[in-house]
């Protein structure tokens, strides 16, 4: 993949102040970087090479950390806050979703190459099915 060259070079001084607020934010608040990476939309890994700072915080990420996380940095005798950012674009949160059913005997599972499928049959007199194909991570 190629990455499009950086048009300015980013101030180490503002980086490292951007982090340290972010370390008081996680500290004050209690929090796991885990928790601090899902409220900015990124990976813990990332989250990790932020504080690092083996990458670069990115401006979607940046303005999430001044909007969302309401942190401020004092740079170069300016005083940069949410006020100073539009509002982040949305991120997605991927969240994990359980299901139940409740069943007089087990159900049908068949291995695939690519996935694993579950099928439900509902007991009637008219058979109704449902398939669902769950991709298992590993």
């Amino acid at each position: 993949m190629t990455l499009k060259p950086r048009l300015t070079k980013t101030d180490p001084d503002f980086g490292d102040a951007v982090v340290k607020e972010l370390i008081r934010y996680r500290d004050e608040k209690d929090l796991t970087d885990s928790q601090v990476a899902d409220l900015l939309g990124v990976s813990k890994p990332t989250f990790s090479k932020y504080l690092s700072r083996d990458i670069q915080i990115g401006g979607p990420v940046l303005a999430r950390a001044f909007v969302v996380l309401e942190i401020e940095v004092n740079y170069r005798g300016k005083v940069i806050s949410a006020r100073d950012f539009p509002t982040p674009a949305p991120f997605l949160v991927s969240t994990i979703q359980q299901i139940s059913f409740e069943f007089d005997k087990p159900c049908l599972l068949k291995e695939t190459d690519a996935r694993l499928t579950v099928i439900v049959q509902k007991k009637t007199s008219v058979a109704r099915s449902t398939i669902a194909t769950v991709k298992v991570a590993g």
